[in-house]
């Protein structure tokens, strides 16, 4: 006799509208929808736990601790602060312009060329510095691309004045010229960002 052999066994495959596909289909969309409402419902514990949802507030630091923090000059100082030195032109005996400040001892006075604020920026700020004696030298302090705060400036003595020079809402660069000799004695950046944040005035100690 010839034997037959038989063909392999094969599943057979699951059409599109056929009652097995469906069935595998809705258990696994049911496998996703278990995970998804899992996550959803950590999600949902995480923000009802949270101190807020639970009408605690976060801990605020007391507002006597916020302090201005100084550091290196930055990018700013360098670049846009520019010193130079004005050839003698002043005679003795001479009165300072009108809007000029004057030293305590009236040996020497400084002028701001300010900008026009009510115009965008960027603004640029000319302070000079011109002494009282024939043979001293002046001193030009150009400030570029500040903020619309401006730069301050004010006498410490005959020799020594200091500016403060903004470049943002909370960055400004601290220094101090010796017009004498021109130069830069001192400059530091100050950083305000800490004393505009939320603070606990009740914690602050008391004075």
């Amino acid at each position: 006799m010839k034997s037959v052999s038989a063909a392999p066994c094969q599943r057979p495959a699951l059409s599109a509208a056929s009652p097995s596909w469906i069935a595998a289909t809705a258990a696994a969309a049911g496998a996703r929808g278990v995970v998804a409402g899992f996550a959803v419902g950590v999600a949902l514990v995480v923000l009802l736990t949270s101190p807020l949802a639970m009408g605690k507030s976060e801990k605020l630091p007391p507002c006597g601790e916020q302090q201005v923090r100084y550091g290196p000059p930055g990018e700013a100082y360098r670049s846009r602060v520019r010193l130079e030195r004005m050839p003698a032109t002043a005679s003795p005996g001479r009165a300072a312009p009108a809007g000029a400040i004057v030293s305590p001892q009236g040996t020497v006075w400084f002028a701001l060329a300010e900008p026009e604020f009510t115009r965008p920026g960027p603004w640029r700020t000319v302070l000079t510095v011109t002494p009282r004696s024939a043979v001293a030298p002046g001193l030009v302090a150009t400030f570029a691309d500040h903020a619309s705060y401006g730069v301050k400036a004010h006498w410490l003595n005959e020799k020594l004045l200091f500016v403060e020079a903004w470049w943002g809402r909370v960055l400004a660069t601290d220094l101090v010229l010796d017009v004498e000799s021109g130069k830069a004695v001192y400059a530091e950046d100050a950083d305000f960002s800490a004393t505009i944040l939320p603070c606990d005035d009740a914690a602050s100690p008391s004075p």
